[in-house]
Order: C-alpha cells, then sequence, then structure tokens
C-alpha cells in the first residue's frame, strides 16, 4: 500500500461480484439460504434440501467455513466499522489515506481517514473514517457518531463542524484470525475431505490474498486464468 499504487473499480469494489453474475452460464442465485453442511459430491441446506454437485467450492468467511473443517480454531472476532461524511470542501489537495499514529491513546478511537473519496457523483467531497473493535458494533448510537465526528475537528479544524455524517457501515468479522502478515503465516490447505475452500483467511488477510487463493483453485483445476485482451 505504501510502495505501490491503490487501485479499486470504477463502481466500487461491488463491481467484482457483479460481473462474476454476469458471466455465470446458470442464472440460479440463491439468497437468504442457510447451509447445513457440505461434501465433495453436494450440498445438504437447513430445510433438507440437498443439493448435488460434481464440485463444491465454499468462498465464505473464515468464522462460517471453520464450522465444516476438522479442527477449527478458536476464531477472534473482528469488527469494523466506517462513518461517511459529506463535505463542500475537501480538506486536502489530493486523495490520502492518513494513519492515526496516536490510536487507542488519549482515547482517540479513529484507526485511519479516507480523503476524500471519488467513487459518488456528486460535486460535493466523502470523508471515511475507520474504527475498529467493540465500538464499531456501536456505530449507530448518536453519542458514538458525535465522538467520531469531534474526535475529526482534532484532525482537521473547525470546518468539520459543517460536514454532514451521511451514513455508517458495519462489518463483522472483517478480518480472519492469525498473522496479518503473509511472510511466514501458515496457509490453510485447499481442499479438505473432497471440499475446495478459498478466501483470504485460506492466504492472508486482504483483497489479493481473496484473488490469489482463488488462482490456487484454478491451477489446481487446470483452469487458464482469463485475462483481459490489449
Amino acid at each position: 500500500m505504501s510502495h505501490g499504487s491503490m487501485t479499486i473499480p470504477k463502481d466500487g469494489i461491488q463491481a467484482v461480484p457483479q460481473q462474476l453474475a454476469s458471466h455465470l452460464n446458470d442464472k440460479t442465485i440463491r439468497y437468504n439460504t442457510n447451509v447445513a453442511s457440505v461434501t465433495s459430491t453436494g450440498v445438504l441446506l437447513d430445510n433438507g434440501e440437498t443439493i448435488d454437485a460434481d464440485l463444491v467450492v465454499v468462498a465464505v468467511p473464515q468464522h462460517v467455513a471453520n464450522v465444516w473443517l476438522d479442527s477449527p480454531q478458536e476464531i477472534v472476532r473482528k469488527q469494523t466499522a466506517t462513518f461517511v461524511f459529506e463535505a463542500e470542501q475537501s480538506p486536502l489537495d489530493k486523495p490520502r489515506l492518513l494513519l492515526n499514529r496516536e490510536y487507542e491513546q488519549h482515547e482517540k478511537n479513529i484507526l485511519h481517514v479516507h480523503v476524500p473519496t471519488l467513487l459518488h457523483p456528486s460535486d460535493k467531497h466523502l470523508i471515511v473514517a475507520t474504527v475498529v473493535g467493540d465500538i464499531a458494533s456501536n456505530h449507530q448510537k448518536k453519542a458514538v457518531q458525535k465522538a467520531i465526528h469531534e474526535e475529526l475537528e482534532q484532525w482537521f479544524g473547525q470546518d468539520t463542524s459543517s460536514w454532514k455524517l451521511v451514513g455508517t457501515t458495519h462489518v463483522d468479522y472483517a478480518l480472519p484470525s492469525d498473522s496479518v502478515t503473509a511472510k511466514g503465516r501458515e496457509r490453510l490447505g485447499l481442499i479438505h475431505d473432497g471440499v475446495y475452500y478459498i478466501g483470504d483467511h485460506t492466504i492472508h488477510p486482504s483483497v489479493h490474498g481473496t484473488l490469489r487463493s482463488v488462482e490456487r483453485l484454478l491451477d489446481r483445476l487446470e483452469i487458464p486464468l482469463p485475462l483481459q485482451s490489449s
């Protein structure tokens, strides 16, 4: 992140699953469907229905996948929440990701701030503050929102008083347990009882780790990685 060029799809990260769905030959996608168990030949739903399959790939968060693994490790619940503010003027001339070196000191709750974001059809600017831990679960409480707004004033001055909170987002189990670094991290095996497991928890916790886990699956199945022609 510090030495490379950070990129994101024009329409946000949601463009990735939307693109995947648009290329499916079978348009059947089941929503709000709970899975009881998985095997190498099918999926058993909570309602007793069985879906037969030639191949089963589990692409779910770590705390969900662990239910079906032989030796589930203890999962640490890692929460995060973002507070999105709208401003007439950006506090900075260029897009920046600002890290808080005083995080968790003197009641500092904000881990980092992204300013400004450009993925919105508006002349106004968005400033995104991120918090982690237990405070994230209270993101909808007015007192917490006020505290984050006041903390941003310490970052950018009194101009923040005119900023409007336009929304919050909470992500439960935002990162898998274990080390947050790729170096020296034990990777989860691709296949367990004939079922394929992919996701960032199998490689390292990042979008890159997720994509790399898919590449590992494609390599195993001898499926060429699709590349866009130049």
